[in-house]
């Protein structure tokens, strides 16, 4: 099993836990997929009452709280990699995703979002 510090090693960007709650939706159905766990450039976990479908492409909306980085939902598109289910709570699912597709805009809240959250690197 890997740990935090051997995956760290394979991504270009770090990733950094959030201490906000950030709500992500898809954006397809409008439903609430979980919440914000970590995020880089590159992607992102996702904390959740069900687990992501891996190898699925997803349009995803991250919805900023008015205090971070000016409020302003951000929208991507990831390639879900993996999930993972939790010992210690049944009714809760982590899933990794990888980010592959973004507006120009995206790219500037993105930065905004990692500047301005109160983070950890992992």
């Amino acid at each position: 099993m890997m740990g935090c510090n051997d995956v760290a090693n394979l991504r270009k960007h770090e990733r950094h836990q959030t201490a906000q709650s950030i709500i992500v939706q898809d954006r397809m159905s409008g439903q609430q997929l979980g919440v914000l766990v970590n995020i880089s450039l590159d992607g992102l976990m996702i904390a959740g009452a069900s687990a992501l479908e891996t190898e699925t492409i997803y349009q995803l909306r991250l919805l900023i709280p008015d205090n971070v980085a000016g409020g302003q939902a951000i929208d991507i598109g990831v390639d879900c990699l993996w999930t993972s289910g939790n010992e210690k709570n049944a009714n809760l699912f982590w899933s990794g995703c990888h980010i592959i597709d973004y507006a120009d805009a995206a790219v500037v809240s993105l930065n905004s979002l990692i500047a301005h959250l109160e983070i950890q690197p992992c």
